[in-house]
């Protein structure tokens, strides 16, 4: 969040399965099949929020991969391109994960 905010942007809210799209039809090849993380999370009570803003996700237009979100310790919401950009739940840390910012223009 802090790297996005010094660039004057915030972490990318992805909020439906067109926007998921555009986004992975214009992801740079350097990125290739890694994981993104798409700034949501699951907060303390389990409910899925935006981490910039803490706003409250509709999960039911924004598609998820078969089996999850499969909870756990896995806290933190993620895509990437070898699962055409539907949602996972990944782990927030212990790894190194690409991530993207947007700017509200």
């Amino acid at each position: 969040m802090s790297q996005c905010s010094d660039m004057g942007a915030k972490l990318v809210e992805i909020q439906t399965d067109e926007e998921g799209r555009f986004i992975m039809d214009n992801l740079p090849d350097r990125i290739g099949n890694e994981i993104v993380y798409t700034g949501r999370k699951r907060n303390a009570n389990d409910v899925w929020v935006f981490a910039t803003s803490e706003a409250e996700i509709n999960t039911t237009v924004r598609s998820w991969s078969i089996g999850e979100p499969s909870g756990g310790e896995l806290k933190c919401g993620c895509t990437s391109r070898l699962d055409s950009f539907v949602m996972v739940d990944c782990y927030c840390t212990g790894f190194t994960l690409f991530y993207m910012c947007e700017i509200v223009r």
